[in-house]
């Protein structure tokens, strides 16, 4: 799975996107108005002990010219543990 880290302009959160590894960065970032790249990368997670789900974040976007950072991690697992 890719994903890429924005901030908009009027709010000071950083939001995850999360998408299908078919899709370029680049495209999902061009779709979103007002917002500020802060990382991009791949989430990779292993699932196979149902107790303890690890995911991490690796990668970058060359396109976008950015890679991923070391608490892009804790920001998306902070956004789905609200879902």
């Amino acid at each position: 799975m890719k994903y890429i880290i924005v901030k908009y302009y009027e709010m000071d959160l950083e939001h995850p996107i999360l998408f299908d590894e078919t899709i370029n960065h680049i495209v999902v970032y061009r779709a979103l108005d007002m917002s500020i790249l802060v990382s991009a990368g791949f989430v990779h997670y292993d699932d196979t002990l149902a107790d303890d789900f690890k995911m991490y974040c690796t990668g970058q976007s060359k396109a976008l010219k950015t890679e991923s950072h070391s608490g892009d991690i804790d920001i998306i697992k902070r956004t789905l543990n609200r879902w």
